[in-house]
């Protein structure tokens, strides 16, 4: 098997990774499938952002940034609309939903509000590209099989639902033109052809 570079998210399909465990079949399950399939998309934009910072590709930078921030704000909405809520009903689980609260929390103040438009944004996205990978193996390692069994079927039917509030199903897989790397991106895009 190919080693996994470090700092990457090991994502399905993705070259050069391995996949995501899946020894619990969680996956079978829509709604943990499409959050897995979020991290496999967030984990292949996270390598294509590092190989364009690498090259110092800024404006290629900017526009994956934009991508990946679309892609981590929908996917963090509809985790907190379905799957957190649901285990949150149970008892036991404050600290471990705290913590997860918490680095959602940190996604949204680093990643997601990070602007390209700032000096020395690049410095700062490998620590916060590793930060959201020991998130992401968090949830695929212990939050998708410890919920496939705690959660019952009316319990999914609810996570579900929630999801299709807030985006579908399968995910909004559209990128979020109102964060700060989409407006750059798109700054930079203009100044290029225009």
């Amino acid at each position: 098997m190919t080693a996994v570079p470090a700092g990457t998210v090991p994502a399905r399909g993705v070259t050069g990774t391995k996949p995501m465990c899946d020894y619990c079949d969680c996956r079978d399950l829509a709604p943990i499938r499409a959050l897995s399939d979020d991290h496999d998309r967030i984990g292949s934009l996270m390598a294509r952002l590092r190989g364009h910072l690498a090259s110092r590709e800024d404006a290629g930078a900017a526009a994956v940034l934009a991508e990946l921030q679309g892609a981590l704000a929908s996917h963090l909405a509809r985790e907190e609309a379905g799957i957190l809520p649901e285990l949150a009903r149970r008892t036991g689980f404050t600290d471990y939903l705290d913590q997860l609260a918490a680095e959602h929390a940190s996604a949204r103040a680093g990643l997601i509000a990070l602007d390209p438009a700032e000096p020395g944004w690049e410095a700062r996205v490998p620590a916060m590209l590793d930060e959201l990978v020991e998130h992401i193996n968090l949830e695929e390692y212990d939050l998708f099989p410890a919920s496939r069994m705690i959660i019952d079927d009316a319990g999914w039917a609810r996570v579900a639902a929630a999801y299709g509030n807030v985006g579908g199903g399968d995910g909004d897989r559209s990128g979020s033109r109102d964060a700060p790397g989409a407006r750059a991106a798109e700054a930079s895009g203009r100044r290029a052809t225009g």
